[in-house]
């Protein structure tokens, strides 16, 4: 004897549906189980038929793509590419700048030395004596 439940156990596994694996065996293990399986795959297939023949009968529909379209991707494309060489272009100059400023920098003091008392500094070469 089939109730109700396996029957809906198995409507439901065809739909898609989630279903307790143990409940659909249950329900599969009936004669009426399974005769109530193949009926509903056999109306599915008798439903599905038309719509599956109307949409290979159906001819595709394919538009070329305008020329209006394709200079705007023309436009955008090089756009585009201008501004991202230019953006690249300027933020390479500015790293090499701050490289080159970094490196003429001279280092800082690590310790003063003081002169000597008595001591006197005399350019003797350049300058302006």
């Amino acid at each position: 004897m089939t109730t109700n439940h396996n029957l809906d156990t198995v409507a439901a596994f065809i739909d898609g549906e989630r279903v307790d694996p143990i409940a659909l065996k249950g329900a599969l293990a009936t004669d009426e189980g399974r005769v109530y399986l193949v009926e509903l795959v056999a109306m599915r297939e008798v439903i599905a038929t038309p719509a599956i023949a109307a949409a290979a009968s159906a001819p595709a529909v394919t538009r070329r793509p305008s020329w209006r379209g394709l200079a705007a991707a023309a436009v955008v494309t090089l756009t585009t590419g201008v501004a991202g060489y230019t953006l690249g272009h300027v933020v390479a100059e500015r790293r090499i700048a701050a490289q080159q400023e970094a490196a003429n920098k001279a280092p800082t003091a690590t310790r003063e030395i003081p002169p000597d008392a008595g001591t006197t500094w005399i350019e003797t070469s350049g300058g302006h004596n």
